[in-house]
């Protein structure tokens, strides 16, 4: 998991077993950033996890949501595959 710097830090600890990209400092709303952590970290089940997982990226003006799924074929590398789900943005 990275360490998220800003005002996401505080936030960021709340939530085990969610990856959070931070790019940088987030200027959005703190509760609304807590909100979305939360419904990403509810989605699996913790016995999935090494199956499936959703990851938040923060950036100052939006929020990425991510399914993600570990390698399915050795010839692709360690990577896991992301599939954009979501993409929040500030309002202004």
């Amino acid at each position: 998991m990275v360490t998220p710097t800003g005002s996401t830090s505080a936030l960021a600890t709340l939530f085990v077993g969610v990856e959070i990209h931070v790019m940088v400092a987030s200027g959005l709303p703190d509760l609304d950033v807590a909100r979305v952590l939360r419904c990403c970290a509810s989605r699996v089940p913790e016995q999935l996890r090494e199956q499936i997982r959703v990851e938040c990226g923060i950036t100052p003006r939006h929020l990425r949501i991510c399914e993600c799924r570990p390698p399915w074929r050795e010839d692709v590398g360690p990577e896991w595959t992301r599939f954009p789900i979501a993409r929040l943005g500030a309002p202004w």
